[in-house]
């Protein structure tokens, strides 16, 4: 592995099924390890209204360091424009480039 980079960060709402992101008003998704500076992952700083699937921007950042450690750790940092009376299931689907070194 040479080059890691995120390609796409989606968060889903898988429950409950009305539930939307209309709670949400940016969101920050971070990256650390015990050897590397914390970065930015991917953000959205303006959720569109009515959504239950967001995509998020991803950093142009090289992953590599983060990705081959022996452990990360991811935090998330959002502003939150009003309570949300129940829990909420997100998912996240991550998709990476890697460049590989030839044989």
């Amino acid at each position: 592995m040479k080059d890691v980079k995120l390609d796409k960060l989606t968060l889903s709402i898988t429950d409950p099924s009305s539930q939307n992101f209309d709670f949400l008003q940016s969101i920050e998704i971070r990256i650390t390890t015990d050897g590397s500076d914390e970065i930015v992952l991917a953000s959205l700083s303006s959720i569109p209204q009515g959504q239950r699937s967001i995509t998020l921007t991803p950093t142009t950042a090289k992953l590599d360091a983060y990705l081959k450690a022996e452990r990360y750790t991811l935090k998330t940092r959002a502003t939150v424009g009003r309570n949300v009376p129940q829990d909420v299931t997100v998912r996240a689907d991550s998709r990476f480039k890697v460049t590989a070194d030839p044989l």
